[in-house]
């Protein structure tokens, strides 16, 4: 069996594969930055997971924090494509606050920061990169993470 915190970050990974505007460059957990030279990428990371409530003996409920970088590389106006990219993750991440993993597992999907862009000019063309946020609510036992 898979930790659902496993099975949270492939479900959003998988969401956002063929969004419009990066298509199929969505990389998980990746530790060197991605070639943007073949256009917009983003990279999934699973961020903190925090007990938020033991419910008995037996369920834990846990906020688990899913971290989506943006990568982008153009001369002009970097952050505009990074708020369309932006706002198709949203539309991705909040059309259904389950993810599809409903049933008293994912309880809610909560969008949190969005962080500042940070430009480069190393190259011939600005590189931005941009941090998003958003919190998993889940549900699991406390004998075994893979179950509910």
């Amino acid at each position: 069996m898979t930790h659902r915190a496993e099975t949270i970050v492939d479900t959003v990974t998988t969401l956002l594969t063929g969004l419009t505007t990066t298509g199929s460059r969505v990389f998980r957990g990746r530790a060197i930055p991605v070639d943007v030279s073949q256009g917009p990428a983003l990279l999934v990371f699973m961020g903190p997971d925090a007990i938020v409530n033991r419910l008995n003996f037996d369920k834990i409920d846990s906020l688990l924090s899913v971290y989506i970088e943006a990568y982008v590389k153009q001369n002009d106006a970097p952050d505009t494509v990074l708020n369309t990219i932006r706002e198709e993750i949203n539309i991705a991440m909040q059309a259904d606050y389950t993810l599809g993993l409903g049933n008293g597992f994912v309880i809610n999907t909560i969008e949190n920061d969005t962080l500042e862009p940070v430009l480069s000019h190393e190259t011939e063309k600005n590189t931005a990169v941009q941090r998003f946020q958003y919190e998993v609510h889940y549900r699991r036992t406390r004998t075994d993470p893979s179950q509910g």
